[in-house]
């Protein structure tokens, strides 16, 4: 599906504008994972799995929002469906 490959552009690829790039410069998570899968709907449900750091879980809030960030990124792109 389309969103999997935003999703790992997004999250995945270590680029200067990343989710992952950034929680592992800013030293919040050691292990980063996402994964997704598609039902018989054909609804895409996507699981985010990070190990954080002592740091990381002093900066809870800061993760949320950046993790929130970069999922309305994607809900900006036009060719993809959301469901409400």
């Amino acid at each position: 599906m389309q969103s999997t490959k935003i999703l790992e552009f997004l999250f995945y690829d270590k680029k200067e504008n990343s989710l992952l790039k950034y929680l592992y410069d800013e030293n919040y998570v050691s292990k980063f994972e996402i994964s997704s899968e598609v039902n018989f709907k054909r609804n895409e449900l996507v699981t985010f799995n990070f190990d954080l750091t002592k740091k990381g879980c002093e900066h809870i809030d800061d993760i949320i929002k950046a993790v929130f960030a970069s999922i309305n990124a994607i809900k900006a792109d036009n060719n993809i469906i959301y469901h409400k």
